[in-house]
Protein backbone atom coordinates (compact mmCIF):
# COMPACT_ATOMS: atom_id res chain seq x y z
CA UNK A 1 0.00 0.00 0.00
CA UNK A 2 1.05 3.64 -1.25
CA UNK A 3 1.43 6.27 1.95
CA UNK A 4 1.40 9.66 2.15
CA UNK A 5 1.73 12.76 3.97
CA UNK A 6 -0.99 15.76 4.12
CA UNK A 7 1.52 18.14 6.46
CA UNK A 8 1.04 15.99 9.95
CA UNK A 9 -1.80 13.85 8.33
CA UNK A 10 -1.10 10.29 6.84
CA UNK A 11 -3.20 8.94 4.31
CA UNK A 12 -2.69 5.56 2.46
CA UNK A 13 -3.33 5.49 -1.73
CA UNK A 14 -5.09 2.22 -2.80
CA UNK A 15 -6.59 1.41 -6.09
CA UNK A 16 -9.84 0.09 -5.82
CA UNK A 17 -12.89 -1.18 -7.96
CA UNK A 18 -15.63 1.05 -9.67
CA UNK A 19 -18.50 -0.32 -7.70
CA UNK A 20 -16.72 0.47 -4.42
CA UNK A 21 -16.91 3.98 -5.32
CA UNK A 22 -20.46 4.35 -6.56
CA UNK A 23 -19.37 4.64 -10.24
CA UNK A 24 -16.86 7.54 -9.17
CA UNK A 25 -13.36 7.83 -10.30
CA UNK A 26 -12.24 8.53 -6.43
CA UNK A 27 -12.74 9.20 -3.16
CA UNK A 28 -11.05 10.47 0.30
CA UNK A 29 -12.24 8.97 3.76
CA UNK A 30 -10.64 11.44 5.97
CA UNK A 31 -11.47 9.49 8.79
CA UNK A 32 -9.68 6.34 7.96
CA UNK A 33 -6.72 8.13 6.22
CA UNK A 34 -7.39 6.67 2.92
CA UNK A 35 -7.66 8.18 -0.73
CA UNK A 36 -9.37 5.50 -2.93
CA UNK A 37 -8.96 5.66 -6.41
CA UNK A 38 -10.31 3.96 -9.41
CA UNK A 39 -8.89 0.73 -10.83
CA UNK A 40 -9.53 1.98 -14.01
CA UNK A 41 -7.31 4.90 -14.11
CA UNK A 42 -4.13 2.88 -14.57
CA UNK A 43 -4.80 2.89 -17.67
CA UNK A 44 -5.24 6.57 -18.15
CA UNK A 45 -2.01 8.27 -16.48
CA UNK A 46 -3.04 11.88 -17.04
CA UNK A 47 -6.81 11.29 -15.35
CA UNK A 48 -4.94 9.37 -12.82
CA UNK A 49 -2.52 12.32 -11.70
CA UNK A 50 -5.57 15.10 -12.17
CA UNK A 51 -7.70 12.94 -9.91
CA UNK A 52 -5.15 12.10 -7.63
CA UNK A 53 -4.24 16.16 -7.11
CA UNK A 54 -8.25 16.54 -6.93
CA UNK A 55 -7.98 14.28 -4.00
CA UNK A 56 -5.26 15.05 -2.02
CA UNK A 57 -6.49 19.10 -2.48
CA UNK A 58 -9.77 17.61 -0.71
CA UNK A 59 -7.41 16.39 1.86
CA UNK A 60 -5.50 19.71 2.28
CA UNK A 61 -8.75 21.36 2.47
CA UNK A 62 -10.15 19.10 5.52
CA UNK A 63 -7.01 20.06 7.80
CA UNK A 64 -5.72 23.18 6.67
CA UNK A 65 -8.92 24.92 5.01
CA UNK A 66 -11.31 25.59 7.97
CA UNK A 67 -10.41 29.48 7.76
CA UNK A 68 -11.64 29.50 4.15
CA UNK A 69 -14.65 29.13 5.38
CA UNK A 70 -16.02 26.98 2.53
CA UNK A 71 -19.05 24.99 2.47
CA UNK A 72 -19.20 21.90 0.46
CA UNK A 73 -20.18 22.84 -2.83
CA UNK A 74 -17.77 25.88 -3.02
CA UNK A 75 -14.95 23.28 -1.42
CA UNK A 76 -15.79 21.44 -4.85
CA UNK A 77 -16.01 24.07 -6.92
CA UNK A 78 -12.53 25.31 -6.08
CA UNK A 79 -10.74 21.95 -5.96
CA UNK A 80 -12.18 21.50 -9.58
CA UNK A 81 -11.18 25.21 -11.02
CA UNK A 82 -7.68 24.46 -9.43
CA UNK A 83 -7.17 20.14 -9.52
CA UNK A 84 -6.70 19.89 -13.38
CA UNK A 85 -4.45 23.35 -14.27
CA UNK A 86 -2.39 22.42 -11.41
CA UNK A 87 -2.02 18.85 -12.59
CA UNK A 88 -1.08 19.95 -16.31
CA UNK A 89 1.50 22.75 -14.76
CA UNK A 90 3.38 19.88 -13.15
CA UNK A 91 3.24 17.83 -16.17
CA UNK A 92 4.04 20.30 -18.91
CA UNK A 93 6.51 22.18 -16.79
CA UNK A 94 8.71 18.66 -16.99
CA UNK A 95 8.02 18.51 -13.20
CA UNK A 96 5.86 14.92 -13.46
CA UNK A 97 6.25 12.84 -15.99
CA UNK A 98 3.56 10.28 -17.09
CA UNK A 99 5.36 7.62 -18.79
CA UNK A 100 5.40 5.14 -16.04
CA UNK A 101 4.19 6.18 -12.90
CA UNK A 102 5.20 5.05 -9.98
CA UNK A 103 4.13 5.78 -6.37
CA UNK A 104 6.43 4.32 -3.53
CA UNK A 105 8.42 2.51 -6.27
CA UNK A 106 4.90 0.72 -6.97
CA UNK A 107 4.42 1.14 -11.14
CA UNK A 108 0.73 2.19 -11.39
CA UNK A 109 0.66 3.01 -14.87
CA UNK A 110 2.73 1.77 -17.82
CA UNK A 111 2.20 3.97 -21.45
Amino acid sequence: MIKLKVGLHRYKLSFVSEDALNGDLAEVDHRAGVIRLSKTLRDRPELLFSTMIHELLHAILEHYGEALGLGERDEEMLIETLSEPLAAALVESGLVTLGAMQFGGEVVTEV
